[in-house]
């Protein structure tokens, strides 16, 4: 198999985990370790594929991104599945585009925040929206914003 068809199926396997993710997320607002583990394989995998020291650089920044994360996640500002499959997710692309990847999730989850802040405090709702999301109490489901930012940059990486 062609190493660039090996690539896309790859990555078409994290997007498909992390849809499923995301979807567990919005429904319980819990992402399943066993799915971050499946996208630390999957971009494992994929940095190995880079050869060199990829992989190793890949680690220490996820790991580096994993305590970022954690810390916010221990004052709440962010949840801890989320802080897993965020840093899970830096694995998914090479080291250089790590920056990119990172500001792809977090304008999504401004976008996500947005659009939940709108369907909340308007009248005229497109669509019905559970108590779980009205509830200025409840957090957003992230791995929704993690699926889009992580998409988006798989989309236009070179």
């Amino acid at each position: 198999m062609a190493p660039q068809l090996v690539v896309l199926l790859l990555q078409g396997g994290a997007v498909a985990i992390l849809g499923i993710a995301a979807a567990t997320d919005v429904k319980v607002r819990i992402i399943p370790n066993r799915l971050v583990i499946c996208i630390c394989v999957i971009g494992s995998l994929l940095r190995l594929l880079d050869g060199g020291w990829s992989v190793l650089l890949s680690m220490v920044i996820a790991m580096v991104v994993l305590l970022a994360l954690v810390a916010l996640a221990k004052r709440s500002h962010i949840g801890g599945g989320d802080a897993k499959m965020i840093a899970a997710s830096v694995l998914l692309v090479p080291p250089a585009q790590v920056p990119a990847l990172l500001v792809a999730i977090a304008c999504a989850g401004g976008g996500l925040a947005a659009i939940f802040w709108f369907s909340a405090h308007v009248g005229q709702r497109a669509a019905p929206v559970p108590a779980a999301i009205a509830d200025d109490t409840a957090g957003l489901p992230y791995g929704v914003a993690i699926l889009a930012g992580v998409a988006f940059t798989l989309m236009v990486q070179p």
